[in-house]
């Protein structure tokens, strides 16, 4: 897993440091605090298969975005220590696009990020031939009891060979199927993260992460400790790292009632500028101090 991470001259970083990372990590903060910039970062430095840095276009003044305040005379330095002791480092300078491949694709890590609903890195272009084969290794059930988490009314998914990139569900005491688009975000993006863990589990690298950007959208609040609760169980029984950003207090007191079962587990970082140096910092908060925080109405996601 991975316990560190340093990032120098990446989008908004211009120099910083993170420490402490477990296995299921909650990160927070305002906009423009670099959140969704660290899980690409995290991304990047494991999967070398990848174009890097994130490019809409190959525009210059695009590729320049990438640099801190559009620096392209230094170059981006993302690196890390696992917890075996090993140092990773990626290095990419902006005159030559295939410089970034400092070390070979790193043969014992299987890393997904999942950015919205529809789209993630790797691409996983069609759910339902995922979920197939999934349910041919048996996994089938996994999937369909964490969809119940979020409606306890679906009774059955399943795929047709007519419609071969749709899920169907069933609900209870009916007889017809209904695409999976038809029940709402919540039950789509649940049936993504299970699908990416799963398919990450079967994996035989030894290094398994997930990123989940805005981990929040979609799911009502009613449903996000069974939500967590899923994750933590799943996470922990098949060895994955997770890195989720969110902007919801009801997330982070949900996350925070299912972390304190497993405080060796879970870590809650928050990230702010420095009031002197204006550099982006990662700071850590302990399951036990962030329930704290949250009795007393501490302010933990960055406010002012």
């Amino acid at each position: 897993m991975i316990a560190n991470i340093d990032i120098e001259n990446f989008r908004c970083f211009e120099k910083t440091n993170i420490e402490g990372f477990k296995r299921i990590n909650l990160i927070t903060g305002k906009n423009n605090v670099g959140k969704t910039a660290l899980l690409e970062a995290i991304y990047f430095l494991i999967d070398r298969t990848q174009n890097f840095p994130i490019t809409r276009t190959d525009e210059t003044n695009e590729r320049k975005n990438n640099f801190f305040n559009s620096n392209t005379q230094n170059e981006i330095t993302i690196s890390s220590i696992n917890s075996d002791l090993n140092r990773i480092i990626l290095i990419h300078k902006f005159n030559n696009m295939n410089n970034n491949r400092s070390l070979p694709v790193l043969q014992s890590y299987q890393i997904k990020l999942i950015f919205d609903k529809n789209h993630q890195f790797p691409q996983l272009p069609n759910l339902a031939a995922a979920f197939d084969k999934l349910e041919i290794n048996g996994f089938g059930k996994i999937i369909l009891e964490a969809i119940q988490k979020i409606d306890t009314s679906i009774a059955e998914i399943r795929t047709f060979s007519n419609y071969p990139r749709v899920l169907f569900l069933r609900k209870i005491n009916e007889e017809k199927y209904q695409p999976i688009n038809y029940f709402g975000d919540a039950i789509q993006k649940i049936a993504r993260y299970v699908v990416n863990i799963l398919e990450l589990k079967t994996s035989l690298k030894s290094n398994k992460i997930l990123l989940v950007d805005e981990i929040e959208n979609g799911l009502h609040y009613a449903a996000q400790e069974e939500f967590w609760q899923m994750l933590f169980t799943l996470c922990i029984d098949y060895d994955i790292q997770l890195f989720a950003t969110t902007h919801s207090l009801e997330m982070i007191r949900a996350f925070e009632k299912i972390a304190s079962k497993y405080e060796d587990e879970a870590a809650y970082f928050e990230m702010a500028r420095h009031p002197k140096t204006n550099r982006i910092i990662g700071l850590k908060h302990d399951i036990e101090a962030l329930g704290y925080a949250l009795e007393t109405d501490t302010k933990i996601r960055g406010e002012v």
